[in-house]
């Protein structure tokens, strides 16, 4: 294997890496990047199943293997945020980044790239592999919505990883949280702001107080809260009848969230109570986490990739959501890996070329152990 780490075209990986990221592929808008990556794959010789959902889908691609046990997939999401149009990569150095425009989208296509790099060098060296289902997700950013959607009956294994967090490769994500959304309506009453105000209830105003019995940020090293969006009132001169806000709750403490979420609806009875008005709240679950042990079979065979790759462990908790929350959710036992990802989902993101590297040395061990 350190034969084969050896043989890794550093050039061919950078150059398919900003190939992919100049394909513009925003949430929902990922249709080139579809085509492009369906036609790439059937060229390697990859079975491909395109599972259309409107004018996007999910991609599952298939190296049949020549170990022929031990299946698995690797996972990784196709679009990306904004602004991440007509994106200008640049090297320096040793790095990979932009021009200060927009984003860079190695979250997530730096997976891609080393997937593409790694089923290119499984066939020009015939290397033996075990069977892989390379899943690609569509909407992953706008709430996981590809993986949400997938069609898991075209999965003939159980276990996978997701090449989708921060952290040099080597990191491992052991446990990510339970994401609830929540909507406030605060109902209150319209009368003229200059003639008779009196006679109205403020729903800005009673949304206001209420947001500030809120607790928001992070709340613990388990849990954090937002508060993150809100409309409502129609001009200056009518005293808004009617306020929405939204916000969420992540923990990867399943009372701890359940508590928040009893608080708010505590905190709801006593303002609609005060101001005698009405007021609901709606709690939505957006997925919910998992948690890993460093015995179970799937961390096992990530460390034992690394200890084949050269790279360091690490082991890293996270409350923040990703395709493997949906497939674990599915019973699917998900590992979330570290490639490198900097700064994500700012104009300022980065990878390291080293950890472009490494992450295709990660997926080959893992392919091959």
């Amino acid at each position: 294997m350190d034969n084969i780490f050896s043989r890794i075209n550093k050039k061919q990986l950078i150059n398919t890496f900003i190939k992919l990221i100049k394909i513009d592929s925003l949430s929902l808008k990922e249709k080139k990047f579809i085509d492009y990556l369906c036609k790439t794959f059937q060229d390697l010789g990859l079975r491909v199943k395109l599972q259309k959902v409107g004018q996007t889908g999910n991609i599952v691609a298939f190296l049949p293997g020549r170990l022929k046990n031990d299946p698995f997939f690797a996972n990784a999401h196709m679009d990306t945020v904004t602004p991440g149009t007509k994106i200008k990569p640049i090297i320096k150095e040793n790095l990979i980044k932009t021009d200060g425009s927009t984003i860079l989208g190695g979250d997530d296509k730096a997976a891609i790239a080393i997937f593409i790099e790694a089923i290119k060098m499984v066939n020009k060296f015939k290397l033996m592999t075990h069977p892989v289902y390379f899943v690609l997700t569509y909407g992953e950013e706008i709430g996981l919505e590809g993986a949400k959607h997938f069609d898991f009956s075209l999965l003939k294994c159980k276990q996978g990883f997701s090449f989708d967090a921060g952290g040099a490769p080597g990191t491992m994500v052991l446990s990510a949280p339970t994401h609830v959304v929540y909507e406030i309506n605060v109902f209150g009453k319209s009368a003229h702001a200059g003639i008779e105000p009196e006679k109205g209830k403020n729903a800005i105003k009673i949304a206001s107080e209420l947001i500030h019995k809120i607790r928001t940020g992070k709340l613990d090293k388990q849990t954090t809260a937002n508060v993150g969006q809100i409309e409502g009132g129609r001009a200056t001169n009518i005293v808004p009848d009617f306020v929405k806000f939204t916000g969420e709750i992540r923990s990867r403490n399943r009372s701890k969230w359940q508590k928040y979420i009893q608080a708010v609806k505590s905190k709801c009875r006593l303002v609609s109570k005060k101001y005698q008005t009405k007021i609901t709240c709606d709690f939505k679950q957006a997925y919910r986490s998992y948690c890993f042990s460093k015995t179970d079979t799937v961390v096992k065979k990530a460390i034992k990739a690394c200890n084949m790759a050269g790279l360091k462990v690490k082991f890293d908790q996270t409350n923040g959501g990703s395709d493997s929350n949906i497939f674990n959710q599915h019973g699917f036992q998900t590992l979330n890996l570290g490639i490198g990802l900097n700064k994500v989902h700012s104009q300022e993101e980065f990878i390291y070329i080293k950890d472009l590297v490494n992450g295709l040395k990660m997926a080959l061990a893992l392919m091959t152990n």
